[in-house]
């Protein structure tokens, strides 16, 4: 499934599971429980004062956190080839080779159910590095990645002893997926996750499944040149959901391939039930983002720009309409020497 359509889905299912008491063992709860853990630190402002957080895999759908989404259709279409001189594109990921890179996430919630003052949370920081492990069939590559170093940038100095005990936790935690050549990749399957105390640790995680949509290009069958322009749209009817992601192919210099993407995403209103209230709520996504991309295709993207934006519309009761917006800026580069 489209990694976009599936985390697109897990804030349409997850913003309405508001219920304090409701728990998953594939959806962790945002509220920290342990006092190793900031009480104040909540990756998602929105989902944290829900006391839900999205699933660690970025695949829930409607209904229970975690499912499958019934089956989304995705559907890849050459745009445009571009100009001259044109070349198949693939992935060409070297065994045992070790590539790091740094994503940095700043996220800003704004809206009526936000607490005043609790809308933005400081940068975070991750230092992860990708091992492409071995060759499994149809030509896929198992890639392992770890989280070798977690910061919050602008954090007061005595926040790094509270932070230390989720840092180690974090470093425990070891996930793989698989990379096709066109770049197609598979969902995160972690290991070690069982070890996290609810919270910020588990939080991490489900933010890591959304830095993953970007760390790798679906690329098309085609031969391809500079100017060239290529859509995946991914839907899935059960839930009346769709993301389109527009790549466009910008130049090949020796830094390496430049992309840009682009994604429109839309749920059609669903009712469902609010376990607080037993009132029907309707809800309704929007969203989009707008990155530029650097890859050699023979590792992670090393080099990202770019930003989110999420608007989440509900009525209860047939009530008036209320938004809740959601802003996540990215960042991706080589760790400093």
């Amino acid at each position: 499934m489209n990694r976009f359509l599936g985390i697109f889905l897990a804030v349409s299912a997850l913003s309405a599971c508001n219920d304090p008491q409701s728990k998953s063992k594939t959806a962790p709860s945002a509220a920290p429980t342990s006092s190793a853990i900031p009480d104040d630190f909540v990756v998602n402002s929105f989902f944290g004062q829900s006391k839900v957080a999205l699933a660690v895999d970025g695949s829930a759908a409607f209904g229970e956190p975690g499912s499958d989404t019934g089956g989304a259709d995705v559907k890849n279409k050459l745009l445009d080839p571009g100009g001259d001189p044109k070349v198949k594109l693939a992935y060409n990921l070297v065994l045992n080779k070790t590539q790091s890179v740094v994503a940095t996430v700043t996220e800003e919630i704004s809206g009526p159910d936000i607490p005043e003052g609790q809308g933005k949370q400081p940068p975070l920081k991750l230092t992860m590095a990708l091992t492409p492990k071995k060759k499994l069939d149809g030509g896929k590559t198992q890639v392992e990645l770890k989280i070798a170093k977690f910061e919050m940038v602008g954090a007061p100095a005595d926040m790094a002893a509270k932070l230390a005990p989720l840092q180690a936790s974090l470093q425990k935690v070891t996930a793989s997926f698989t990379v096709q050549p066109n770049g197609e990749t598979g969902d995160l399957d972690f290991a070690g996750a069982e070890g996290l105390q609810r919270g910020g640790g588990e939080q991490i995680l489900s933010m890591l499944a959304r830095v993953q949509t970007v760390l790798y290009v679906p690329l098309p069958a085609a031969a391809i040149g500079p100017g060239a322009r290529w859509k995946s749209s991914t839907t899935s009817p059960q839930e009346g959901a769709s993301v389109d992601s527009t790549y466009t192919f910008v130049a090949k210099s020796d830094v390496g391939y430049e992309i840009k993407l682009e994604t429109l995403s839309l749920t059609a209103p669903k009712v469902m039930q609010d376990p607080r209230t037993g009132k029907k709520i309707s809800i309704e996504i929007k969203g989009g983002s707008n990155y530029t991309l650097t890859t050699l295709l023979d590792g992670p993207t090393f080099k990202v720009n770019g930003n989110s934006k999420t608007d989440i519309v509900m009525s209860e009761g047939g009530g008036p309409k209320r938004s809740n917006n959601e802003k996540m800026t990215l960042t991706i580069e080589k760790p400093a020497k």
